[in-house]
């Protein structure tokens, strides 16, 4: 079986319709399981 790579392009806000791409960030986001880190508000260690 042929694996797919497809790569989504991720949402650059430019200054306009900002609802438009909050909601296009945070399906970017969930589909990477990264979403939690902004809901969670995790804490990250500064570096030295």
């Amino acid at each position: 079986m042929q694996s797919e790579n497809l790569a989504i392009k991720l949402p650059v806000f430019e200054g306009e319709n900002y609802h438009l791409w909050a909601i296009r960030m945070k399906a970017y986001l969930e589909a990477n399981d990264l979403w939690e880190a902004v809901e969670d508000e995790y804490e990250i260690d500064p570096l030295p």
